[in-house]
Parts: C-alpha cells; structure tokens; sequence
C-alpha cells in the first residue's frame, strides 16, 4: 500500500460446514471460514497427510511431519499460506459445533529480538536430531544475512524447531532482508556466548535464500570460537554432479592445504595451497574432468590433519 486504507466486504457470511475449499497442489492460500478460533491441528485432520507446510501472516508455521506447530489457533479474519504435497478438499466445522482451543505458549527471544517481517519469508527446519553438541533448553538462534542484518531468530525448546527468514522488501528504501539467492549464517547464543553454527549437511535444500523456500538441516557443528580447534567440515552438497563447497574452521592465521585423492590413495590434485585468517572458509570445487566415484578430501594444516570422503556422481 502507498496509503493506509480500509477495504469494506459487505455480504452473506458462508456456512463452513456446507464450504468446500478445494485445495491445489504446491502453494497457495486459504481461508479460515468460522467466527471462533480453533485449533488448527484439529481444523486440519482430514487433510494433514497431504500437508507439507502451513504458515500465517507473521511467519509462524504448522508442520506436522516435524511436529512443529506455532500457529496455535486459527483465527477468524486471517488468511493462511500452504503447501500441499497432494491436493486435497478441506470443509471446516460448522460455527455451532463446540471446539477445543490450542494454548501453546510460543518462548520469544530476548537476544536475537528485533527481526523485521518484510511479508515474504522461506523456512528453515532444525530438527532436534541434528545437533552435534544439543544446547540448553533456552538457547536463542539467531539469523543473519551477509551484512549483519538479523533476518530470523528463534529459542531452542528441546524439540524441533522451525525459524521464518525473512526476505528483502523490494519496495522499501533500503536493505531490510535476505536477497534472493543471497547466503544466510547461524548463530547460537547459548550460556551468554555467540558461537557460529555450521549445517555439515542438508536433508533439504541449502543455506540460500528463496522466497517460500524450505530448507532443512541434517547435520549441525558449533564453532566454539573460544576453542583452539581446526575443524574440516563435509563437503555439501555431497554427492553432487558438477561443483561442491569445502569449508574449515581454523582459530588463528595457518597456511593451509587441501589434498584430493583417489580410493587408492594416489593423489589426484591439490584443491588449496594458501596462508588462511583465523575464521570460518568457503573452498569452491569443480570437479571438470573428474569422473563419477568415491574420492577423500585431506586438509592440513601445522599439526591439524583430517580427511573426508566425497561422492561425484
């Protein structure tokens, strides 16, 4: 909107009972019929096997297949974005019938607070299995973009958890959000300590930003920054077809090589042979005339030495 307005709808309210809402495949919106909240666990029983994701207005989202539900009620007068992975009709309970409400109280961040809904987001899922080192119940993560902007947060409750990133509002003056196709970072602030979170792997998607976008971390390392330890990440995507990310924590300033070789052992070629700042590195790999197998990747560096395999396929 250039000017705030008020848009008036006059007419016959609908009777949800008597409603169907036909539901496509993929993306969409729908509607909440009824003139009383209710849970939408139980609003969306009859179609929640053909649900991948639903989310409101302020980014919260109902999840079922991660058990994630911070939507709580929905509620009459709001509208709902889905994604359905089989297209279903849904047809709501009738304003008479006596339903049950959800109380869920959704834990705020104290620390990562301020983050801005610019109307568009994608989903990041953390499952709770995912975490190398599990941080206390309490935790805050927190979001970035690639200038310090924070774009998400969320707090660690010991389940799995769900964190709306926001996007770049392209109407607005200035930057206030993740560009699309731009790379986000993650941050944990545990025990009154910042320490920076690396995905080692991906069960969906990756760690770039795309408007409705859903991606879902499998593997999760905390860089403790206060630690004197090098760290070789795997390489993601693994196995891929064309080009991979090799990234490292090193503490301090190193002269660092990586080495490719073959099942056998051979040395195939050096990857990276260069002095390195202390911090998180991105290597860039092209396999070009590679071909498709299993190959191990060596990083080393001072007294620090360890190796990984790779699939090119």
């Amino acid at each position: 909107m250039v000017n705030p307005d008020i848009l008036t709808i006059e007419g016959l309210s609908v009777q949800p009972e008597n409603t169907i809402c036909n539901i496509p495949f993929g993306w969409s919106f729908i509607s909440y019929l009824r003139k009383t909240p209710a849970s939408i666990i139980e609003m969306m029983s009859n179609i929640v096997g053909d649900i991948e994701i639903v989310k409101n207005y302020l980014g919260q989202t109902y999840w079922p297949i991660y058990g994630v539900n911070l939507i709580g009620n929905m509620n009459p007068g709001e509208g709902y974005q889905i994604k359905m992975n089989n297209a279903a009709s849904l047809t709501y309970p009738a304003n008479s019938a006596n339903l049950s409400k959800s109380n869920i109280q959704i834990s705020k961040p104290i620390y990562f607070k301020g983050v801005k809904n610019t109307g568009s987001n994608m989903t990041l899922g953390i499952p709770k299995t995912v975490w190398e080192t599990e941080p206390p119940i309490g935790s805050e993560i927190g979001v970035y973009n690639s200038d310090g902007l924070l774009v998400g947060s969320s707090v660690f409750t010991g389940k799995n958890l769900a964190i709306s990133i926001w996007g770049n509002d392209e109407y607005s003056q200035k930057i206030d959000g993740m560009k699309e196709n731009s790379k986000f970072s993650i941050v944990l602030m545990a025990n009154g300590q910042e320490q920076n979170l690396h995905v080692d792997s991906w069960l969906e998607g990756d760690e770039f930003y795309k408007t409705n976008k859903i991606s879902v971390a499998e593997k999760l390392s905390i860089i403790n920054c206060q630690l004197s330890i090098t760290k070789l990440f795997q390489n993601n995507p693994n196995p891929f077809s064309e080009i991979t990310e090799i990234c490292f924590y090193l503490p301090e300033k190193a002269f660092v090589e990586i080495e490719l070789f073959n099942l056998i052992g051979e040395k195939i070629k050096t990857i990276c042979s260069q002095n390195h700042a202390s911090g998180n590195h991105t290597i860039v790999f092209d396999r070009k005339n590679l071909s498709a197998g299993v190959y191990f990747y060596r990083l080393k560096s001072s007294d620090f030495s360890d190796t990984k395999i790779m699939n090119i396929k």
